[in-house]
């Protein structure tokens, strides 16, 4: 018996869309860049970074100092770079690095550090947008940090052995720092961070003049939070935060107020 054409219908229906489907051309994600064109891109980098290292009158080999690359971007872009002096102590006649302006070249960096070098101005850094994360340590000369409030990118923040920077201004404006490590910063009074909401990591170790821990209680997303080597005698200001899950403290800090909170919320305490 002949089936009736109704029900022939809907398979011929099917048939053709198959069909059909078979031409089309399947989407097709963006070729990768070929392998000479990442060394290319890369060597560029290279090349910026190797303006850094400066040749002082008189001085013939080159100073002991490491433009290092963290890491790089799928397209041979430099990611992460850490520069920094392997002297203790650069001299009048060899000064290491005075100018980013090589650093702005890199136009997809996120992560930058800087580690004892004689840079005196933040600015060619300023315009870099993809910046993240910002580490400066022991850079004596640099006393303005203003350029990294046009930072709009910046999530984390470590600042160590800087003395005499103006800190409030800075931290007023950037409210997006998820992760911030003031070490050894002369911090006396915790409100300087206590608007910064979004904090969820909070080092102020070393801050020896540091007291009181009440205005953290403002910080309703800290999970970790160090005060070793501070002068912080007390920490029950801190019993509201539930959040937290590591705190640090020096052994004369009396913990007692947050051991419900162990148990409670599993948070850990190092006693160092």
């Amino acid at each position: 018996m002949r089936r009736p054409a109704a029900f022939a219908c809907p398979a011929v229906f099917l048939l053709c869309w198959a069909v059909s489907a078979l031409g089309q051309p399947k989407p097709t994600s963006p070729p990768a860049p070929a392998a000479d064109a990442i060394e290319a891109t890369k060597e560029a980098q290279r090349v910026e970074l190797r303006k850094l290292e400066i040749f002082p009158k008189g001085v013939k080999e080159r100073l002991n100092l490491d433009a290092v690359i963290l890491d790089w971007t799928a397209d041979g872009h430099v990611r992460a770079a850490r520069i920094a002096s392997a002297k203790a102590k650069m001299t009048a006649a060899e000064p290491g690095v005075t100018s980013l302006d090589p650093v702005a070249q890199l136009a997809q960096l996120e992560q930058l550090d800087l580690w004892g070098v004689a840079v005196t101005d933040l600015t060619p850094i300023q315009t870099i947008a993809t910046l993240k994360a910002v580490d400066i340590r022991g850079c004596l000369k640099l006393t303005a940090l203003s350029p990294l409030s046009q930072l709009g990118a910046l999530t984390r923040l470590h600042l160590e052995a800087m003395p005499g920077v103006n800190l409030s201004a800075l931290l007023g404006v950037l409210t997006g720092l998820t992760r911030l490590e003031l070490v050894n910063q002369d911090v006396t009074d915790a409100a300087l961070v206590a608007d910064l909401t979004g904090l969820e990591y909070l080092d102020l170790s070393n801050n020896k003049k540091l007291k009181d821990v009440a205005p953290l209680a403002r910080l309703t997303h800290l999970a970790h939070l160090d005060l070793t080597g501070t002068g912080v005698l007390t920490v029950d200001a801190l019993v509201g935060l539930d959040t937290l899950r590591l705190l640090r403290v020096s052994k004369k800090v009396d913990i007692r107020p947050l051991l419900g909170l162990k148990v409670s919320q599993g948070l850990r305490i190092e006693v160092k």
